[in-house]
């Protein structure tokens, strides 16, 4: 409990979620940060791209920003089929850790002392974790294709909406 008295799960996590998670839980947090790492600083790249083609210009320009605006758009997609990817190896995750959860609660009423609502929360906790990164990633994701969008329909002379991801 926080000092208002309310339950706010971010000032619980730390090393007990951590050794109480399965192994593929512990795995696929370590890749979710090593996809992290290599999506944001590609979405960075992308964006100092950006700034760096609003200060050229010209018709002759034109052509090759068109192109290299396409390539980060190819990029633009793959990232978004890599989050769809963890979002897909996360729900995986959590049922795995939710059965495993149950299947203590199983053992424990068997025991003398019984399992509490408690058990559960090494979950939520691996939940709010990784929705929260998940959800970082989409707002960072969705920011950087509307921003190669408006340089494509700029550079292109397309309307903003005609152009998609594709290029």
């Amino acid at each position: 409990m926080s000092k208002t008295g309310m339950y706010t799960p971010l000032h619980e996590i730390g090393p007990r979620a951590w050794v109480v998670l399965s192994f593929p839980a512990r795995f696929y947090i370590l890749c979710l940060v090593v996809a992290v790492a290599h999506l944001v600083v590609s979405r960075l790249r992308t964006l100092l791209y950006l700034s760096d083609l609003r200060k050229e210009a010209g018709p002759a320009h034109n052509e090759a920003a068109r192109s290299q605006l396409n390539h980060l758009n190819d990029g633009i997609e793959n990232a978004c089929q890599l989050q769809g990817l963890l979002l897909l190896l996360f729900g995986v995750c959590l049922a795995n850790e939710v059965l495993a959860t149950f299947r203590a609660i199983k053992y424990a009423s068997m025991s003398l002392s019984g399992a509490t609502i408690g058990v559960f929360e090494p979950c939520a906790e691996f939940a709010f974790f990784v929705l929260g990164i998940l959800t970082f990633l989409h707002v960072l994701q969705w920011i950087v294709s509307s921003r190669v969008r408006r340089a494509l329909a700029r550079v292109g002379g397309v309307s903003v909406t005609n152009v998609s991801l594709r290029g």
